[in-house]
């Protein structure tokens, strides 16, 4: 593709971000012609938007499609080797889901620089799935963590707009 074509795809601020920040794994699509020329072009803006942008004549024409996505609950668990991170990751997990369970639901409960192999948890998550792939986890909405011998757990309560999470008996 011409340096002067990708020059105008880059015009558009939006594009240009998301352009600039390509990872592995990312999906892009092209329409050339016989010639070679370049028609269309199509790349995802966010998991739930398609751009294709239409490069025939003298503008760029571009349409936004919203890509439907569905949220289905799921039950994570782990036991831990080495370390809290590694096992949520290794479940599926965010680095912003473990977070959540270190710095807010048992923040005041464990002191994670303790945590043992064999320690176990688990997390009731909203998944993120789209075209029958999963392509997210967002938030916790209740949570165990068992260490030594004892179980704590964690539920997910909004009021006022702001997420708290609080254990069994409402503390």
């Amino acid at each position: 593709i011409p340096a002067a074509t990708m020059h105008r795809i880059l015009e558009n601020p939006a594009n240009r971000e998301v352009l600039a920040r390509l990872r592995p794994g990312a999906e892009l699509g092209f329409d050339l012609d016989h010639d070679g020329q370049l028609r269309r072009f199509r790349f995802d803006r966010s998991p739930i938007q398609r751009v294709e942008l239409d490069l025939r004549g003298e503008t760029i024409r571009e349409k936004v499609l919203e890509r439907a996505t569905t949220t289905r609950l799921a039950v994570t668990s782990a036991e831990i080797d080495h370390s809290l991170y590694a096992a949520g990751r290794k479940v599926g997990l965010s680095p912003a889901a473990i977070a959540v369970m270190t710095d807010e639901i048992f923040r005041y409960d464990i002191d994670f620089k303790d945590v043992q192999p064999g320690d176990r948890f688990s997390a009731v998550v909203e998944e993120t799935w789209r075209e029958g792939e999963r392509i997210g986890t967002g938030k916790i909405l209740a949570a165990t963590f068992t260490t030594g011998k004892k179980t704590y757990t964690g539920f997910r309560f909004e009021r006022n707009g702001k997420a708290e999470y609080f254990t069994a008996d409402g503390r």
